[in-house]
Formats: structure tokens, C-alpha cells, sequence
């Protein structure tokens, strides 16, 4: 695999999906199927089915509009605890500073649906919430 851009990515682990789609439901079976077992009678029957994620369905039904910040907010918890409020403080301030940069961009391009989606971005990196984990 050479691409390892999204689409590169998201294209070869397609690929992958359509040669062997059963190890990807079922990975207790070799990538190539020679364990693979065999049925006997009365083994009950087992249906096989890729699913793909369309959109954020269950991201949108958990989080609403605010998957990002969620995330963002245990990223922070979880950095703090690891690295201490300075390099927290620093880490914060690198992202506020990347998204407000994308913001003014795309304000500067009008192109109103990016300078929203950097607005939340940069709401997201300054809002402290409160430790701990727990339903949105």
C-alpha cells in the first residue's frame, strides 16, 4: 500500500473487503481460509454481511452535532493526566491557533459552511469541561 491518503487508505481496505469479506466479520479464521471450519449438522448457520458506516449515523444519534468536541474534550482529559497542565496549555493553544487560522481562511473566501465548521472547531479547543466521562 503506497497511498496512504484517506482515499488511498479507505480504497485499499475496501479492496481487502471485497477479496476476503468473511475474515472481516469473522476474524477467527485465517485471512486466507485454510482453517476455515467446516459445517456439520446442527451447527447453527451463521450469515456473513459487510456493513459500512454511512455518514455519522451512530455518532449524530450519540452526539448529536457535538462529536468533535466530545472528542476533543477526552483528548484533553486524557493529555492532562499524561503530560501536565503546562504542555496541556501549550497543546491547546497550537490547536486554537491552527483553527482559527482555517477560520479566517475560509471567512476570507466566504465560504460560510468551512468558517462554521472552524468556528465549532475552535469553541470545541477553548471549552474546559469538566473531568470525567459520561453520556453527551
Amino acid at each position: 500500500m503506497s497511498d496512504r491518503s484517506t482515499g488511498g487508505m479507505r480504497t485499499y481496505w475496501d479492496d481487502r473487503a471485497r477479496l476476503n469479506a468473511a475474515w472481516y466479520v469473522d476474524t477467527t479464521v485465517n485471512y486466507d481460509n485454510s482453517a476455515r471450519p467446516t459445517a456439520r449438522m446442527g451447527d447453527p448457520v451463521r450469515a456473513h454481511a459487510l456493513v459500512r458506516h454511512v455518514g455519522n449515523a451512530s455518532g449524530d444519534a450519540a452526539y448529536g452535532r457535538r462529536p468533535m468536541a466530545t472528542y476533543l474534550q477526552n483528548t484533553y482529559h486524557f493529555y492532562r493526566r499524561h503530560h501536565g497542565p503546562v504542555s496541556l496549555a501549550a497543546f491547546r493553544a497550537l490547536n486554537v491557533a491552527g483553527c482559527a487560522r482555517l477560520y479566517v481562511q475560509h471567512r476570507l473566501r466566504r465560504d460560510d459552511a468551512q468558517a462554521a465548521f472552524w468556528t465549532d472547531h475552535v469553541r470545541a479547543h477553548v471549552t474546559i469541561a469538566p473531568e470525567g466521562d459520561g453520556l453527551p
